[in-house]
């Protein structure tokens, strides 16, 4: 179940309210890792987008 949603023009948080009941350092951990890969992804994609802008301006 969904506890809270947070939007945004360019994200969507959503918080699950059962999915650290009891925090452990496990759970921490993929917590962790899983907004990680989401900052990668984002700065990769931002990146892709800034490289491909810079190709297409006329030298």
């Amino acid at each position: 179940m969904i506890a809270t949603e947070i939007k945004s023009n360019k994200m969507t948080v959503r918080i699950h309210d059962t999915f650290c009941s009891s925090p452990s350092k496990g759970c921490i951990s993929r917590v962790n890792q899983i907004v990680s890969d989401s900052y990668k992804r984002r700065t990769m994609a931002v990146e892709s987008a800034q490289n491909k802008d810079e190709r297409s301006m006329p030298q």
